[in-house]
This record gives C-alpha cells, sequence and structure tokens, in this order.
C-alpha cells in the first residue's frame, strides 16, 4: 500500500512531467526521485508511468493512482483549522511508524489539542534536529551527539519472514532480500546474513519494496512485527531469530519547554507504547539487543 509520501511524489513527476523537473520541485537529485518512483512500482507491481514524446506520461495504472492522489490531496486542503491560535509542530518519524502508528491515531491528537496542527515528514535522516527542520524526530538509532533529549518508546522487533505459498515450496532453498550494501551492518540484515550464510539475492533502498517482494513470494526478509503481524499471508521463518531495536523520541534541549513539543512529545510516548496488542505468535528463542548505529533505509 501506498503512503502519502509516495502518492505526492506521483502528482509531482505528473506535473512536472519529467524526473529532472520533479527533483528540482522538491529539492531533492533525480536518481532519488527515480528511486522513490522505483519502490512505489514495486509496491504496486505494475509500471505507473511510461516515456512518451520526452515526457513521463500515466500508465493505466498510474492514471487509478493519480486520481486517487488528486482526492486525497483535495481532502487534506478541506481540514477545517481553528480560526486563531494554530501551531505548526513539524515532526520527522520514519515511514513504517508514520503509516503504521502516527496516521491510525493522528485524529485522537488533534482532538486532544486542536491549536496544534502536526506535519509529520517520513525521513531518515539523522540531522533533521540540528538543522530545525523538525521540532521532534522518531528514530531506531540513539543519537549520541548534541544536547537531545532522548526518550525510549518501545521496541521494535525484527523476525526472519517469508509468503506461506514460498515457503510451503521451497522452505529450505529460500532467497533473501537486504537494503542497498552500505546498510548491511544493520543488526537485522547482519542476523539474516548469518543465518543464510550467503549475499542477499536482491538488494532494495526501501522496506516498502522489499515488504512487496516477500509479499510476492520471491524470498524472505527481516521485517518488523509492525509490518508483518496483521498479514495473514506472512509467517515467521525461525522463531529463534529475532533483533530487537529501541525507537526513540528525540527531540533538542533548546525547545523543551515549548507547549507544542511538550503535548506532542507525551503524545508520542503514550500512543508508541499503548499501541493495541496482537496476539503474540512467537516460539520462546533467544533474543538481541544490539545497539544500532544506522537507521533503516527506507527513504
Amino acid at each position: 500500500m501506498l503512503d502519502w509520501n509516495s502518492y505526492h511524489l506521483l502528482l509531482l513527476i505528473s506535473r512536472k512531467g519529467t524526473l529532472t523537473a520533479a527533483a528540482a520541485e522538491s529539492d531533492v537529485n533525480e536518481t532519488t526521485v527515480a528511486r522513490r518512483l522505483a519502490a512505489a512500482e514495486a509496491v504496486v507491481g505494475m509500471p505507473i508511468f511510461k516515456r512518451a514524446g520526452g515526457k513521463l506520461v500515466p500508465t493505466a495504472t498510474g492514471t487509478s493512482l493519480l486520481s486517487a492522489a488528486q482526492a486525497m490531496e483535495k481532502a487534506l486542503t478541506q481540514l477545517p483549522l481553528p480560526n486563531s491560535g494554530v501551531q505548526t509542530l513539524r515532526v520527522s518519524a520514519l515511514p513504517m511508524v508514520i503509516d503504521q502508528l502516527i496516521a491510525p491515531r493522528v485524529g485522537e491528537f488533534s482532538r486532544r489539542h486542536p491549536h496544534i496542527v502536526l506535519e509529520v515528514v517520513a525521513s531518515t535522516a539523522t540531522h533533521s534536529l540540528a538543522r530545525r527542520d523538525a521540532e521532534i524526530a522518531l528514530r531506531l538509532n540513539r543519537p549520541s551527539e548534541g544536547m537531545l533529549i532522548i526518550r525510549k518508546a518501545r521496541d521494535v522487533r525484527f523476525r526472519p519472514v517469508a509468503a506461506r505459498s514460498a515457503v510451503s515450496v521451497m522452505k529450505h532453498a529460500l532467497p533473501y532480500f537486504a537494503y542497498e550494501r552500505e546498510y548491511d551492518d544493520l543488526p537485522e540484515i547482519a542476523a539474516m546474513k548469518s543465518r543464510h550464510g550467503s549475499e542477499p539475492s536482491a538488494r532494495f533502498s526501501s522496506l516498502s519494496a522489499i515488504l512487496a517482494a516477500v509479499k510476492a513470494g520471491a524470498g524472505a526478509a527481516m521485517l518488523p512485527d509492525l509490518l508483518f503481524e496483521d498479514e495473514p499471508d506472512l509467517e515467521v521463518l525461525d522463531h529463534d531469530v529475532v533483533v530487537s531495536r529501541p525507537l526513540w523520541i528525540v527531540f533538542h534541549e533548546n525547545v523543551r519547554q515549548k507547549e507544542t513539543v511538550r503535548l506532542a512529545a507525551d503524545w508520542f510516548a503514550e500512543i508508541l507504547t499503548d499501541t493495541p496488542k496482537r496476539q503474540d505468535r512467537k516460539k520462546p528463542g533467544k533474543s538481541q539487543s544490539p545497539n544500532p548505529t544506522r537507521e533503516l533505509a527506507d527513504q
């Protein structure tokens, strides 16, 4: 399933006509735009754009997605806001945290604090707080530099997962997927490599693309419980292989007294630890609790 950031990218490409123009508009390089488009097409499983007359034009699938994106964009612009006293708080978070934990419950925050508008952006960058690009960050790595207030919200557990259809056919010969090579030091990738004793069969720049490949039955991957526990067609391959990574709420010392930051940080702590309990499907086994220094390569 595509998130709003992916839909926004499709709208931008459609309106600009080229990856170069879309990159210039979004202040990123063309390679990044191309990578994000490829990730979106991997999730959908179909081409979204095709080249015609030097421009990128939507395919039939793309046209359908763009219609949905335009409807979402229109709905966002029509959201009612308080007439006065509105304050915007920018939050940077991992895409999976936004999609799985924040977005489903953001209505609670709006009802509780109608004077605060959350502006939640998907990012894995660790420098957003220092540059004041965001006032609160939700991260899987614990920052070690800067005057930061750091609160642990919860643990995110990764397990080796594959589609049931693939397991029934080739359980002992399943290939696995990973991020780009620069992220091989992530504990979940290292655990998968150790389990298989070989290199991944394919590498992707986003977690959503890896999930799409796994759901298609093409292989296995270390996936966070947030993504696979509600997927009936996926199953854990080895319950003894578990990598646990803490999720941190981080903000700068200079903004700790701001009411918006305090209220939002408290709410994040509440919802991230108060996620509805799912039935635990794991078996007893060893777990790993590494101290990671890198984040998910999801953007």
